[in-house]
C-alpha cells in the first residue's frame, strides 16, 4: 500500500512543479511550490525516512516558503487587491485534493492507532550521525529543492 502513496505523491509533485514553472502569478507559483515540497515530504514518509519528511515540512514548507509568500505579497500589492470571488474551475481540484488528504489521514490514523512512541533523550551526536549516515541523500535533495525555490522566487521578482 505504501508504494501507491509513493506514486501518488510523485504524481502530485510533478504536476505541481509544472504548475510552478508555467504559473504567471507569483503567489500562485509559490503556493504550488508549497504543494511540491509537501508532496516531497510525503515521498520521504512513504519510503520510511520520517526525519527528512518532518524536516521538509517544518523547515522548508512551514518556515521558508511562508516567508517567501509574505515577501512577495508585500512587494506586489496588486495581487492581493483582486476580488475575493470563488471560481468554479478551482472547485473540482480542491475537492479532489481534500478527498485525497482525508484518505491519507484516515489510512495513517488506522495504521498508527496501536503504536506507541518511545520517549528518550537524544544526544546531538546521535542526531548528527543519523542525519549524515542514513539521510544524507534525502537532505541534499531537499536542499536542492530549496535552491530551486530560491531561484524561482528571484526570477519572478526580477521580472517585475
Amino acid at each position: 500500500m505504501e508504494m501507491y502513496f509513493f506514486y501518488a505523491f510523485s504524481f502530485i509533485s510533478i504536476i505541481s512543479t509544472i504548475k510552478v514553472i508555467i504559473s504567471k502569478n507569483p503567489v500562485y507559483a509559490l503556493m504550488y511550490l508549497i504543494i511540491t515540497l509537501s508532496s516531497i515530504s510525503g515521498i520521504f514518509f512513504s519510503i520510511g525516512d520520517y526525519l527528512a519528511g518532518s524536516l521538509e515540512i517544518i523547515i522548508y514548507t512551514g518556515a521558508i516558503m511562508v516567508l517567501f509568500i509574505f515577501v512577495i505579497m508585500m512587494l506586489n500589492e496588486d495581487y492581493t487587491k483582486k476580488k475575493n470571488e470563488i471560481k468554479f474551475r478551482y472547485l473540482i481540484p480542491t475537492i479532489i485534493t481534500l478527498f485525497f488528504l482525508f484518505f491519507i489521514i484516515n489510512y495513517f490514523w488506522n495504521e498508527l492507532k496501536d503504536k506507541k512512541i518511545n520517549i528518550e533523550i537524544l544526544d546531538p551526536k546521535i542526531i548528527s550521525l543519523n542525519l549524515l549516515n542514513h539521510n544524507m541523500l534525502s537532505l541534499e535533495l531537499s536542499s536542492i529543492v530549496l535552491l530551486a525555490g530560491l531561484i524561482v522566487t528571484i526570477n519572478i521578482i526580477k521580472k517585475k
